[in-house]
C-alpha cells in the first residue's frame, strides 16, 4: 500500500476508534464503565429503598389511642380530663396510607362522598322569711311536691298580679304587675329587663317572696362575651312600684332546665355543652362555672361526677343558692347527664336517656349470623340537699325513657319512677340483621321472642337512701304502648299508656314498695297526657278521645276499675299540653287550660274555665285569647279572685 492509499484509508476511521486504541484510553474506558455500572446500582438500590420507604408508609398503622393526658394528673379535674379525653378522641378514619389514598381516589372519580357534620356545643322566694306584711304571698302553682315551690310566669300577693309576658318569645323580658280589683283590674307597671340581657324562653321562671316586695326571675340570657346561653338568676325588689330595681344578679354557665325554692333554698339546674374548643389547660372551656359579680369561680373538681361511660358532652349543673341573698351555698355537676329533672323535699333527681346494643343468641337460628338488639336505658342521680350543701348519694339504671317530672316520685323510704320502655333489632341495611363484632355490646342474653320488641311500659321503686331496688313491675303495658301521663298520689300511682287512641289506664298500690300489685282498671275511649288528682277519690284526665276531639275526664276508682264520671269533649280542638299553663282549683272543682278551635264556624284560641259537680263537667267562661299568640308554645296562666 503506498502512502497515498494508507492516508485515504485512515481518513474512513472513526475518531473514537482510534482513541480507543490508545492503551491509556482503554484504561480510561474501563474505569468509565466500573463507574457507570455502580451508579447504576446505587440508583437500582435508592430506587428500592424509596419503594421500601413508601410500601412502609403506605401500610404502617395509624395510632388509635387517645394522646396521654398524664401531664395533668395533678389537676383537681383529672377525671373529666381523662374521661372527655377518651371520649372526644377520633379514631382515624382509615387504617393506614394506602387506605386514604385509595378514597382520596375514589372521591375525586366521583365515586364516594362523606359526612359533613358540624358539632356545636350544647347549651337549659316563696320560701323567704314569713311576715306579716299587707300583700301576703298566695301560692297559684300547682306544686308537683308540697312544700317545694316551682317557678312560674305568674305570682300573686292578694292584691296584685306579677306576670311574666311570654307574648314575644326569644326577645327581652317584661314584667307586668297588674292590680286586682275586680272589674277595675289594670295595669299598674312595667319592668324591662333588656339591660340584663335576660330574654324569654320557655323555660324561663319567677318567684314572688312571702312579703311580695321580692320577685326572682331565672331564666337565659346572653353574655356580651360568650355565644353559649347563660341562666341569669335575678332579684328585682318591687316594694315601690314606682322605683323597681335590681337588688342581685348572678349567672351560671349553660342554659336553664329548671328550678325550685325548698325551705329557703333556691336550686338552679342548667344544661351546659362543652364546645369542640376543648383546652385542658383552661378549665373555662370544659368546667361549668357561676359569677356572682366578683369573676368566673369554677365548680370544685371533687364536686364533679362523671360516669364510667360517656353518652356526651354536657353537664347538668345543680346550683344551691340562697333565695334571700342569692350567693352560693353550693355547687355540683354531673357530666354527660340532660334530661328531665325532679325534685323533692330532699333531693334532686337528675337523668339521662342513652341507647345500648345487646348481643343475643338464638336457638332457632343455625344461621351463625349474631342478632343484636338496641334497649333504651336511663341513669337516674339523686343529689342530697341539706341546709347548705349538696350531696351525690349514687346513680340507678332502669330500662326505658321518662316522659316528664311527673314520671318520677319520693314518698316514704322510697323512690318511684315510670319509663317507656324500648326494644328494637338492629339492622345494618335492608337485607339482614347485622352480624358483625360490636365493641358496644355489653352481654349476651337469649334471643327475645318477637312479641318483647317494640315499646311498652314500666315501674320502678328503691330505697331511698341506699338507692337499692325494693321491686320493679316490668313492661306491663301491651307492646306498641307508650306512657302518656303519670301521677303519683301518695302510696298510689295512675299509669295511663295508649297505641294510637287506646287508653288502659293502671292503677299501682306502692304502699308496700318490696311488693308492687296493680291492676289493669280497663279500657278507655282516647289517652290523657295529664293526669291529675282532684282530691276526694276523683282523678282528672286531659287529653283526646280521638283525633280532632278534646276531652275532659273525671274518674273514680272502683274495686277493679277505674271509672268515668263525668266527660266533656269539643270537636276540632287541640289543647295546650303544658301544665303550667292550667288553673286547678280542688276547692271549687274548677279546671282552665287554653285551647284551640279550628271548626268551619269558628276559629280561635281560648282559655276555658270549667266546673265539676260531682256528676257532670261544663263550660262557665271563655275567654278569647290574640291569634298572635301561640297557646302550645306559650303557657297562659289564669286564677279566679272573688268569682272574677
Amino acid at each position: 500500500m503506498n502512502k497515498d492509499d494508507w492516508i485515504k484509508k485512515l481518513s474512513y476511521a472513526d475518531e473514537e476508534y482510534v482513541i480507543d486504541a490508545d492503551p491509556f484510553a482503554i484504561r480510561r474506558n474501563r474505569a468509565r464503565r466500573k463507574q457507570r455500572s455502580r451508579r447504576a446500582l446505587a440508583s437500582v438500590a435508592c430506587l428500592l429503598l424509596m419503594i421500601a420507604i413508601g410500601a412502609a408508609w403506605l401500610f404502617i398503622p395509624y395510632s388509635t389511642v387517645p394522646p396521654s393526658v398524664n401531664a395533668y394528673a395533678g389537676s383537681e379535674y383529672f377525671d373529666v380530663i381523662e374521661k372527655l379525653n377518651a371520649f372526644t378522641y377520633e379514631k382515624p378514619k382509615y387504617k393506614n396510607n394506602f387506605e386514604m389514598l385509595l378514597d382520596l381516589l375514589s372521591v375525586n372519580q366521583g365515586y364516594l362522598g362523606g359526612d359533613n357534620m358540624d358539632m356545636a356545643p350544647g347549651d337549659s322566694g316563696a320560701s323567704m322569711p314569713d311576715n306579716e306584711m299587707a300583700k301576703p304571698y298566695e301560692e297559684v302553682t300547682d306544686n308537683q311536691v308540697e312544700g317545694v315551690i316551682e317557678g312560674d310566669l305568674f305570682k300573686r300577693t292578694s292584691d296584685h298580679i306579677f306576670y311574666l309576658d311570654l307574648s314575644n318569645l326569644h326577645s327581652y323580658a317584661k314584667l307586668r304587675i297588674y292590680s286586682i280589683d275586680g272589674e277595675n283590674s289594670s295595669l299598674v307597671k312595667s319592668f324591662d329587663f333588656s339591660p340584663t340581657g335576660l330574654y324569654l324562653t320557655e323555660q324561663t321562671e319567677m318567684y314572688l317572696s312571702n312579703d311580695g316586695e321580692t320577685v326572682t326571675v331565672v331564666g337565659n340570657s346572653r353574655h356580651q362575651k360568650q355565644a353559649a346561653s347563660l341562666t341569669s338568676v335575678i332579684a328585682i325588689d318591687v316594694s315601690d312600684f314606682d322605683n323597681i330595681k335590681i337588688k342581685d344578679e348572678i349567672t351560671i354557665s349553660g342554659s336553664l332546665i329548671s328550678s325550685r325554692i325548698s325551705d329557703g333554698k333556691l336550686l338552679v339546674l342548667s344544661k351546659y355543652g362543652i364546645g369542640s374548643g376543648i383546652n385542658f389547660d383552661n378549665p373555662e372551656t370544659y368546667i361549668p362555672s357561676y359569677n356572682c359579680g366578683n369573676g368566673e369561680e369554677y365548680v370544685d373538681g371533687d364536686a364533679i361526677v362523671c360516669p364510667e361511660i360517656l353518652d356526651n358532652k354536657t353537664y347538668t349543673v345543680a346550683v344551691m343558692i340562697n333565695a334571700n341573698t342569692l350567693s352560693i351555698m353550693d355547687t355540683t355537676a354531673i357530666l354527660s347527664y340532660s334530661d328531665v329533672i325532679f325534685v323533692s323535699e330532699n333531693a334532686i333527681y337528675a337523668t339521662r336517656r342513652y341507647n345500648d346494643i345487646i348481643e343475643h343468641t338464638s336457638d332457632e337460628d343455625d344461621s351463625g349470623v349474631t342478632k343484636r338488639v338496641r334497649k333504651t336505658y336511663t341513669d337516674v342521680t339523686r343529689i342530697q340537699y341539706t341546709s347548705n350543701s349538696l350531696h351525690i348519694v349514687g346513680t340507678v339504671t332502669v330500662e326505658g325513657f321518662v316522659k316528664d317530672q311527673y314520671s318520677l316520685d319520693e314518698y316514704g323510704d322510697s323512690f318511684r319512677i315510670v319509663t317507656t320502655t324500648n326494644t328494637t333489632l338492629v339492622y345494618d341495611n335492608a337485607w339482614g340483621i347485622m352480624g358483625a363484632p360490636d365493641t358496644s355490646v355489653s352481654n349476651e342474653d337469649p334471643m327475645p321472642s318477637q312479641s318483647s320488641f317494640g315499646t311498652s311500659a314500666s315501674i320502678y321503686a328503691f330505697a331511698v337512701d341506699t338507692l337499692k331496688l325494693y321491686d320493679s313491675v316490668e313492661n306491663f303495658a301491651p307492646r306498641g304502648d307508650t306512657v302518656r301521663s303519670v301521677r303519683f298520689d301518695g302510696d298510689y300511682a295512675y299509669v295511663c299508656t295508649s297505641y294510637m287512641t287506646t287508653d288502659p289506664v293502671y292503677f299501682f298500690d306502692l304502699s308496700y314498695p318490696k311488693e308492687i300489685t296493680y291492676k289493669d282498671t280497663g279500657t278507655i275511649p282516647g289517652f290523657s297526657t295529664s293526669l291529675i288528682n282532684l282530691g276526694d277519690g276523683y282523678l282528672l284526665g286531659v287529653g283526646i278521645e280521638s283525633w280532632g276531639q278534646f276531652k275532659i275526664e273525671i274518674y273514680v276508682e272502683s274495686e277493679d276499675k277505674v271509672e268515668s264520671v263525668a266527660k266533656l269533649i269539643l270537636n276540632n280542638t287541640e289543647y295546650s299540653d303544658i301544665y303550667k299553663s292550667y288553673y286547678i282549683n280542688r276547692n271549687d272543682d274548677l279546671i282552665g287550660l287554653p285551647i284551640y278551635i279550628y271548626s268551619n264556624n269558628e276559629i280561635g284560641y281560648y282559655y276555658i274555665l270549667l266546673k265539676f259537680d260531682g256528676n257532670k263537667i261544663y263550660e262557665i267562661n271563655r275567654v278569647n285569647i290574640d291569634k298572635s299568640y301561640d297557646y302550645r308554645f306559650s303557657p297562659f296562666r289564669a286564677t279566679v279572685v272573688d268569682g272574677y
